[in-house]
């Protein structure tokens, strides 16, 4: 019902942008000053380059596959692009359920949503948390298929007493298994022995 709800205010957003849209193309006519136009009267430009076909503020979506929570995710602004399927966003925030429902939540500078797939690319600053572990990297990936977080370039995982870091970091929402692909370090305050 949720999703439905969600689908509904994009699909009303999505009109109202297009109405607004239409209105200010109908407002701008060549450029020139039209008997509709007060003198001295600014004429609105449209800005170069290509535009969404959709921005949104404030957006909020939520994942539920099998009656189980995978994801909420969070973002200041969209840019959806149709012709690609993706959502560009600004100030991201997401939080992946691991299957007894615990949080891990990641945030990120910006990002993208590919919508059709349900895959979520975090970039720039991405800080996540996950009781007691704090990670550090500049991007990560989920891959829904494989309920699967990955930071392709360097990361460093920190708890209490202990930091991680290296290459290529993957982490198994559904297992929970944590490995790191290259140039694993790390640094322990605890005694082994």
């Amino acid at each position: 019902m949720r999703r439905l709800r969600q689908l509904t205010l994009l699909a009303a957003a999505a009109l109202l942008a297009a109405s607004v849209l239409v209105a200010a193309l109908a407002g701008c006519g060549s450029g020139g000053n039209s008997g509709s136009q007060a003198a001295g009267q600014k004429v609105a430009r449209m800005p170069a380059g290509p535009l969404p076909d959709t921005q949104l503020r404030g957006v909020e979506f939520t994942e539920v596959k099998d009656g189980e929570r995978q994801w909420d995710l969070r973002a200041a602004r969209m840019e959806y692009d149709r012709a690609t399927g993706l959502g560009h966003l600004t100030q991201v925030d997401v939080t992946f359920y691991l299957s007894e429902g615990e949080p891990v939540r990641v945030l990120s500078e910006r990002g993208t949503f590919e919508a059709k797939a349900k895959e979520i690319d975090m970039i720039g600053n991405v800080r996540g948390h996950a009781d007691p572990y704090e990670l550090f990297s500049d991007t990560l990936h989920y891959d829904p298929k494989q309920r699967v977080l990955t930071t392709p370039g360097p990361a460093r995982l920190e708890s209490p007493g202990m930091s991680m870091a290296g290459t290529g970091l993957r982490y198994d929402l559904q297992t929970r298994q944590l490995s790191i692909k290259e140039d694993a370090r790390t640094i322990s305050d605890q005694r082994l022995f």
